[in-house]
């Protein structure tokens, strides 16, 4: 058992191991670059931050395996059983090697035998309770009454019983499985935890717990107490018996003391580990339209198989290549910023009289120097005001609508937007569901696409046309093409490719001007290469994305209590690649959940 109190917390900035390490007989929890040990000091917080890390590693370990990587046996620990470490090899010729000394949690899960539980739990005895389909069976044991019926007071049917002999040392087990998988936060069937919660009042106490500070020692005394107590009063060990106990055996005793000083438990190359998680996130939080390119090496099967879900709004699967050879960037997005940009929220609309052919669409906006903007709904009547429709959804204060959120899907609106775009345009276009905004929140991206949308729009409903197009009723033959090509100069002003590398290094290590020729050499250079290719692409295909920008993107670890999972960091490179610093423990968090697509 670990003794959480007495781990070393260390933040690893010189390589690239992460997990727990022996050195002159001290225990140390080395974390990876962007952590600090800064407020990890007590037994609970030690405690959550191994299991933290355990699951990570599993959950990378469980799709490393799904892929062949894994070249040794492995074991439950989320690692290699052997005693120099084993190995993962990748298809690019890297290496991670894991270490799995530390057998604390192992021998426990590796025990977890379903059917050996129940067998112990279920027994076939008498039963109050009558099985219908089976009293052909029990005829032979009923009272035959006079008027033809039969009585039958009980039958032999499966029904839950402890077992006299070995039931201690299973109900033991089932209770350190509990609390382990507790703290993995993994569900037990209602049987262990019964049995474990029976082992736990007999033996323990109600408030006694395996990974608490305040009784960890007394609970590892009673247990190792209880084992001694249940070997010496147990008359028959059947293969069973020896299977659970040696199972707790090992858990209680197991020891480090011969191990010798070096790595015990973790993982050497944690950065292919954060490239993992990193690009996991993309892919959960990206419409798969819109990614499209992702590094696939260590990502799962069901990741691989939602990023390849929809058709890419660009195929550019096949152009990283130069002189012959395949360059793998880590991700190529497309205006993944759009969708970051917030919303809008608690300015006034006010109502305009102004009139479209009988059509009421127009409001002011006191906030954007009394801008006038038009609002408009499916199925609007004549001569009824959106402003009418509108107050059924947001509050009102002195004849003008208090805008607290975004519009209902049914509302678009229109407005001349500025040459000059910034956060506040953009967040004010989500809100009111400006129709150019609305159509790249559904993948719309080329004139032809743009054309036959908004003309599936305008067909709903005349107020479109008559109202919120007005301003170009000379144009009506060709309104759809005209307002395609305004919709495709808008996109033009917006940021829409991303190519994104994924760095394990410290901002401190970025910054600094003697690693900048190594970065340029090993990094920058790098970059230039995927925007020169992608570029390429673009005009040789003549796509209609040809001018857009590109820009370069490095993502790096940190550590805040504050900052949301992705925050920009300071300008570097003179601007010319972009850093976003990603909260490590939000993204392992986001590593850790269900993709519930």
């Amino acid at each position: 058992m670990l003794n959480f109190s007495k781990l070393e917390i260390r933040t690893n900035e010189k390589y690239s191991f992460v997990g727990i390490e022996q050195k002159n007989n001290q225990l140390i929890f080395h974390l990876p670059k962007g952590f600090t040990e800064k407020g990890i000091n007590t037994f609970d917080e030690k405690r959550d931050l191994f299991f933290l890390f355990y699951r990570m590693l599993n959950v990378f370990k469980q799709s490393c395996l799904e892929k062949g990587y894994l070249n040794k046996t492995s074991d439950r620990d989320g690692l290699v059983k052997d005693d120099g470490g084993g190995e993962i090899s990748t298809n690019d010729d890297a290496q991670i090697v894991f270490y799995s000394k530390l057998d604390v949690l192992t021998s426990i899960l590796d025990a977890y035998d379903e059917l050996k539980i129940l067998t112990f739990v279920r027994r076939v005895g008498k039963s109050e309770k009558l099985d219908y389909s089976k009293l052909h069976r029990c005829l032979h044991k009923g009272i035959f009454l006079e008027n033809g019926a039969v009585y039958l007071d009980s039958m032999d049917m499966m029904r839950r019983e402890i077992h006299l002999e070995s039931s201690d040392i299973v109900s033991m087990y089932c209770y350190i499985l509990t609390e382990i998988k507790e703290q993995l936060k993994e569900e037990v069937r209602s049987e262990v935890q019964a049995l474990g919660e029976q082992f736990r009042q007999h033996y323990l106490g109600t408030e006694s717990s395996l990974f608490s500070e305040k009784s960890y020692q007394s609970v590892l005394s009673s247990l190792k107490d209880a084992l001694e107590v249940i070997d010496n009063y147990t008359p028959f060990k059947d293969p069973d018996y020896w299977h659970f106990y040696d199972a707790i055996y090992s858990f209680l005793f197991g020891s480090l003391q011969h191990s010798g000083d070096g790595e015990i438990w973790g993982i050497n190359n944690f950065h292919m580990v954060w490239e993992a998680m990193c690009l996991t996130y993309l892919v959960k939080t990206t419409p798969p339209a819109r990614l499209l390119y992702v590094d696939e090496a260590l990502l799962s099967r069901q990741s691989i198989q939602k990023f390849k879900s929809a058709e890419k709004v660009l195929d550019i699967a096949r152009i990283f290549r130069i002189n012959g050879t395949e360059v793998v960037p880590d991700a190529v997005i497309m205006s993944s910023g759009i969708n970051s940009i917030p919303s809008a929220g608690n300015f006034k609309l006010v109502q305009n009289g102004w009139d479209d052919y009988a059509y009421l669409t127009t409001f002011n906006l006191p906030k954007f120097k009394n801008r006038l903007i038009k609002i408009a709904y499916q199925q609007q009547v004549k001569k009824f005001h959106t402003f009418n429709e509108l107050q059924e959804v947001f509050p009102t204060q002195n004849q003008a609508l208090i805008i607290n959120s975004p519009l209902p899907d049914k509302f678009y609106a229109y407005w001349d937007v500025p040459d000059a775009l910034n956060p506040e345009e953009l967040s004010l276009m989500r809100c009111l569901n400006h129709v150019f905004f609305r159509a790249v929140q559904d993948q719309i991206f080329s004139h032809e696409a743009f054309s036959n949308w908004i003309k599936y729009i305008m067909l709903s409903s005349p107020v479109f046309r008559d109202s919120l197009f007005r301003k170009y009723e000379n144009e009506m033959l060709h309104l759809e093409s005209k307002i395609a090509d305004i919709f495709i100069s808008f996109l033009k002003k917006l940021k829409f490719f991303q190519i994104i590398d994924i760095k394990y290094y410290d901002l401190d290590y970025l910054l600094k001007p003697e690693n900048a020729e190594t970065i340029k050499q090993r990094s920058i250079r790098k970059q230039f290469v995927y925007e020169y290719l992608l570029q390429k692409h673009l005009h040789r295909s003549n796509s209609p994305l040809k001018d857009w920008d590109i820009k370069s993107e490095f993502w790096l670890p940190f550590y805040s209590q504050e900052l949301p999972i992705l925050s920009p960091g300071p300008q570097y490179m003179g601007g010319y690649v972009g850093l976003t610093q990603v909260n490590i423990k939000l993204m392992i968090d986001s590593y850790l959940e269900p993709d519930g697509n």
